[in-house]
Protein backbone atom coordinates (compact mmCIF):
# COMPACT_ATOMS: atom_id res chain seq x y z
CA UNK A 1 0.00 0.00 0.00
CA UNK A 2 1.41 3.71 -0.91
CA UNK A 3 1.56 5.84 2.21
CA UNK A 4 1.02 9.92 1.00
CA UNK A 5 1.51 12.44 3.94
CA UNK A 6 0.77 15.75 3.57
CA UNK A 7 2.27 18.38 5.69
CA UNK A 8 0.47 21.38 6.85
CA UNK A 9 3.30 24.33 7.99
CA UNK A 10 4.28 27.55 7.43
CA UNK A 11 5.68 27.91 4.00
CA UNK A 12 9.54 29.57 5.46
CA UNK A 13 9.36 25.88 6.91
CA UNK A 14 9.15 23.72 3.58
CA UNK A 15 13.00 23.68 3.16
CA UNK A 16 13.91 22.90 6.42
CA UNK A 17 11.59 20.00 6.72
CA UNK A 18 12.97 18.53 3.43
CA UNK A 19 16.34 18.83 4.93
CA UNK A 20 15.09 16.53 8.12
CA UNK A 21 13.02 14.26 5.72
CA UNK A 22 16.35 14.06 3.65
CA UNK A 23 18.97 13.60 6.76
CA UNK A 24 16.01 10.46 7.67
CA UNK A 25 16.53 9.33 4.51
CA UNK A 26 20.21 8.71 4.58
CA UNK A 27 20.12 7.69 7.88
CA UNK A 28 17.72 4.49 6.56
CA UNK A 29 19.32 4.42 3.42
CA UNK A 30 16.52 5.05 1.59
CA UNK A 31 17.02 7.05 -1.15
CA UNK A 32 14.67 10.16 -2.28
CA UNK A 33 13.56 11.99 -4.97
CA UNK A 34 12.69 15.74 -4.22
CA UNK A 35 10.80 17.31 -6.94
CA UNK A 36 10.86 20.97 -7.11
CA UNK A 37 8.31 23.47 -9.95
CA UNK A 38 11.00 25.23 -11.19
CA UNK A 39 14.34 24.73 -12.78
CA UNK A 40 15.43 27.80 -10.06
CA UNK A 41 13.86 26.77 -7.24
CA UNK A 42 15.50 24.01 -7.57
CA UNK A 43 19.14 25.30 -8.03
CA UNK A 44 18.32 27.33 -5.35
CA UNK A 45 17.21 24.20 -2.81
CA UNK A 46 20.54 22.59 -3.99
CA UNK A 47 22.48 26.04 -3.07
CA UNK A 48 20.62 26.11 0.30
CA UNK A 49 20.91 22.61 0.92
CA UNK A 50 24.89 23.17 0.72
CA UNK A 51 24.99 26.23 2.83
CA UNK A 52 22.44 26.10 5.68
CA UNK A 53 24.16 24.60 8.71
CA UNK A 54 27.19 23.12 8.69
CA UNK A 55 25.72 21.05 11.57
CA UNK A 56 23.29 19.21 9.28
CA UNK A 57 24.80 19.00 5.88
CA UNK A 58 22.77 17.02 3.45
CA UNK A 59 24.77 15.43 0.64
CA UNK A 60 22.81 15.80 -2.92
CA UNK A 61 22.78 16.19 -6.04
CA UNK A 62 20.88 17.98 -8.08
CA UNK A 63 20.10 16.53 -11.93
CA UNK A 64 19.62 19.23 -14.40
CA UNK A 65 16.94 18.61 -16.86
CA UNK A 66 19.00 16.56 -19.78
CA UNK A 67 21.78 15.32 -17.71
CA UNK A 68 22.31 12.63 -16.29
CA UNK A 69 23.05 11.68 -12.31
CA UNK A 70 26.30 11.60 -11.86
CA UNK A 71 26.31 9.91 -8.53
CA UNK A 72 24.63 6.46 -8.63
CA UNK A 73 24.99 6.21 -4.59
CA UNK A 74 23.37 9.62 -4.14
CA UNK A 75 19.99 9.00 -1.68
CA UNK A 76 19.36 12.62 -1.71
CA UNK A 77 18.13 13.71 -5.24
CA UNK A 78 17.21 17.01 -6.53
CA UNK A 79 15.30 17.32 -9.60
CA UNK A 80 12.80 19.66 -11.61
CA UNK A 81 11.27 17.77 -14.52
CA UNK A 82 8.89 14.46 -13.65
CA UNK A 83 12.29 11.99 -13.64
CA UNK A 84 13.44 9.33 -11.20
CA UNK A 85 16.57 8.83 -12.26
CA UNK A 86 18.22 6.64 -9.38
CA UNK A 87 14.43 4.54 -9.08
CA UNK A 88 13.66 6.16 -5.70
CA UNK A 89 10.65 5.02 -4.06
CA UNK A 90 10.24 8.39 -1.75
CA UNK A 91 9.18 11.56 -3.40
CA UNK A 92 9.50 15.13 -1.70
CA UNK A 93 6.65 17.09 -3.81
CA UNK A 94 8.56 21.17 -3.37
CA UNK A 95 6.53 21.43 -6.34
CA UNK A 96 3.86 19.50 -7.45
CA UNK A 97 3.78 16.64 -10.26
CA UNK A 98 1.32 14.93 -12.21
CA UNK A 99 -0.66 11.87 -10.02
CA UNK A 100 0.18 9.71 -12.60
CA UNK A 101 4.22 10.29 -11.86
CA UNK A 102 3.20 10.36 -7.76
CA UNK A 103 1.87 7.00 -8.29
CA UNK A 104 5.08 5.43 -8.93
CA UNK A 105 6.27 5.93 -5.82
CA UNK A 106 5.66 4.24 -2.55
CA UNK A 107 5.53 7.37 -0.66
CA UNK A 108 4.91 10.65 -1.81
CA UNK A 109 5.33 13.66 0.75
CA UNK A 110 3.78 16.95 0.00
CA UNK A 111 2.62 19.86 1.13
CA UNK A 112 -0.04 22.46 2.10
CA UNK A 113 1.35 25.74 0.35
CA UNK A 114 -0.13 28.97 1.91
CA UNK A 115 1.76 30.98 -0.45
CA UNK A 116 -1.10 32.47 -2.34
CA UNK A 117 -4.35 31.43 -2.34
CA UNK A 118 -4.36 29.68 -5.27
CA UNK A 119 -1.58 27.65 -4.44
CA UNK A 120 -3.30 26.83 -1.22
CA UNK A 121 -6.57 25.80 -3.13
CA UNK A 122 -4.18 23.45 -5.81
CA UNK A 123 -2.88 21.73 -1.74
CA UNK A 124 -6.41 21.01 -1.67
CA UNK A 125 -7.11 19.66 -4.97
CA UNK A 126 -4.20 16.90 -4.72
CA UNK A 127 -5.37 16.15 -1.09
CA UNK A 128 -8.83 15.11 -2.03
CA UNK A 129 -7.55 13.55 -5.28
CA UNK A 130 -5.15 11.26 -3.08
CA UNK A 131 -8.63 10.23 -1.26
CA UNK A 132 -9.75 8.88 -4.51
CA UNK A 133 -6.97 6.47 -5.03
CA UNK A 134 -7.50 2.87 -3.96
CA UNK A 135 -4.84 1.73 -1.93
CA UNK A 136 -3.80 5.20 -0.86
CA UNK A 137 -2.70 5.01 2.91
CA UNK A 138 -3.36 9.36 3.60
CA UNK A 139 -2.34 10.83 6.25
CA UNK A 140 -2.17 14.68 7.31
CA UNK A 141 0.25 16.10 9.59
CA UNK A 142 -0.29 19.81 10.92
CA UNK A 143 2.89 21.63 12.45
CA UNK A 144 4.34 25.09 13.23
Amino acid sequence: MARVTFYDLPAQQRWTKIQLLAQAALRKGTPILVHCATDGVAMELDDWLWTSREDSFVPHEYVRPGQPLKDLEAKVVIVADELNPHACQVLVQEGPVRPEFAQTFASVIDFVDHRTPELLQASRQRYKRWREVDGIELDYRKEG
